[in-house]
C-alpha cells in the first residue's frame, strides 16, 4: 500500500509540473504613442499595427479622430502598417480583421478583394511587406512616432515596396 502511494504522490508531482503555461512568460510591452498624417490632416479611425521584425507579439489599435494612437509593443523593431478600408466595400468582400487563417506576417489586416475593398489611404503602408514605415520600441524614455503618410489613395502594391536596404539599416 505504502508503494502505491509514493507512486501516487510521484504521479501526481510530475502532472503538477507538466501543467505551467506552456511557453515563456510573455514579453514586456511598452507604450506607444504618435499621431499620423496625410495630406496635413489627421488620419482619423485607422488601423496601426505594429510587426516585429523578430519575435513577439503584433500590436494594434485605432487612430482618433486627431490621428492620435497608443500601443503597446514589444522592445525591438517593427514594420508599421497602416489600414484604412472603405467599411461598405469591405462589407461587401466579406473581409474579417484578425482571421486566423492568414498569413502570420499579415495578422490582423484586412484582406482585400481587388475589385469589392477599397483602399482609402494609400495602398503602400497596408501590409508588412510593403510599408516603409518603422518605429523601434525601447524600454526606457519615450516611444513616440508620428507617421506622414505620401501617396493618393488606394493603389497597387509594387514588389519591392518596404524591403530593407542593402546597408541594414532600418
Amino acid at each position: 500500500m505504502k508503494k502505491y502511494i509514493a507512486l501516487l504522490s510521484v504521479a501526481v508531482l510530475v502532472s503538477a509540473l507538466g501543467c505551467g503555461s506552456g511557453g515563456p512568460a510573455p514579453s514586456p510591452r511598452y507604450e506607444v504613442k504618435g499621431t499620423v498624417t496625410w495630406k496635413d490632416a489627421p488620419v482619423a479611425d485607422a488601423k496601426i499595427t505594429f510587426f516585429p521584425e523578430g519575435s513577439g507579439e503584433v500590436a494594434s489599435a485605432q487612430t482618433d479622430a486627431q490621428g492620435n494612437y497608443t500601443v503597446k509593443a514589444v522592445e525591438g523593431p517593427h514594420k508599421v502598417a497602416l489600414q484604412k478600408i472603405d467599411a461598405n466595400a469591405a462589407a461587401a468582400a466579406g473581409a474579417a480583421i484578425d482571421s486566423v487563417d492568414q498569413d502570420p506576417s499579415e495578422a490582423q489586416m484586412v484582406p482585400v478583394d481587388e475589385g469589392k475593398s477599397k483602399h482609402l489611404l494609400p495602398a503602400k503602408y497596408s501590409t508588412p511587406s510593403s510599408t516603409t514605415l518603422k518605429a523601434d520600441v525601447n524600454a526606457e524614455g519615450e516611444n513616440k512616432f508620428d507617421f506622414t503618410l505620401e501617396g493618393p489613395p488606394g493603389g497597387q502594391i509594387e514588389e519591392g515596396d518596404g524591403e530593407d536596404s542593402d546597408d541594414g539599416s532600418y
